[in-house]
């Protein structure tokens, strides 16, 4: 039960992103439904990330409120991208989860075993890289209450319409809010990767302990065949999460950048500690 809690809590940790694709045997109900909620996850996103690109060009002069509107981009742009290569490559993503529940239905005791170590060791990272992602957001969310300055909303995103008053100032910071949620389910896709990624990882150790007990040419052959079927479901797994793993990279190497003008410039203390995270 143990593994398949961890594929629960996964699959759990990235809804937002509606990356984790239905089961082929669902309904057309249930597959219009993911669809419309994708759609709208795609356009929440792209709500705050035209308002950021815009607060770029209005703030170019001013170094601080750039960094933070070229980080919260940075952030948006990875959610945006993720959910877009989760969606190109979701029949190869369904195929690999299919596989997955197929076999951990049908495992045996030593192969239980296995999958469970695999999941305590690397349990503790994944729930801990899970906690900060959403953490992150929280602190961004109450920024406005904790910092010094004269800042509103979440983030410094520029709107062609008066944002100061009325309802619409509290559906601004309630969207802002939402989206920097989408941005932590962003960075978790990193760990959807992980975990299909750490499967295919046992499925190949216990790969090499059914060579190692091949004793005839019948078994030799259901090895080899099982080999070749492993390899196929690894290439699934490399060609999808390698984009991830770019767009990770590309991402949070922008906004450290940047994060470091700050840190190294003769800002107030209260700043520094805002971008020191990331």
């Amino acid at each position: 039960m143990i593994f398949e809690k961890a594929v629960n809590f996964t699959k759990l940790s990235v809804g937002l992103a509606c990356s984790w694709p239905l089961r082929p045997d669902s309904t057309k109900k249930e597959k219009i439904k993911f669809e419309l909620l994708w759609c709208l996850s795609l356009a929440s996103a792209l709500g705050l990330f035209v308002p950021l690109l815009y607060s770029i060009y209005e703030y170019q002069s001013d170094s601080l409120i750039l960094t933070k509107s070229v980080c919260f981009l940075g952030a948006v742009s990875g959610f945006i991208i993720k959910v877009i290569v989760c969606r190109i490559h979701r029949k190869r993503i369904q195929a690999l989860i299919t596989e997955m529940e197929e076999f951990v239905k049908n495992t045996k005791p030593h192969e239980r075993i296995l999958l469970e170590r695999y999941v305590r060791k690397c349990s503790f990272l994944h729930v801990s890289i899970t906690i900060i992602n959403y953490m992150t957001t929280l602190v961004v969310i109450f920024g406005p209450f904790l910092m010094l300055d004269d800042q509103r909303f979440p983030t410094p995103a520029v709107y062609p319409f008066p944002i100061d008053h009325g309802p619409i100032m509290y559906l601004v910071y309630i969207h802002q809010s939402f989206v920097g949620f989408q941005c932590s389910v962003g960075a978790t896709i990193d760990c959807q990767a992980a975990l299909f990624m750490w499967y295919v990882g046992a499925r190949f150790e216990l790969l090499v302990e059914e060579f190692q007990s091949v004793t005839d040419p019948r078994s030799l052959d259901e090895s080899i065949k099982n080999h070749q079927k492993l390899l196929e479901l690894a290439g699934n797994v490399k060609h999808t999460m390698a984009f991830i793993a770019l767009t990770t990279t590309l991402m949070s190497g922008i906004g450290t950048v940047f994060s470091c003008l700050q840190l190294v410039g003769n800002q107030p203390l209260i700043v520094k500690m805002e971008f020191g995270p990331v």
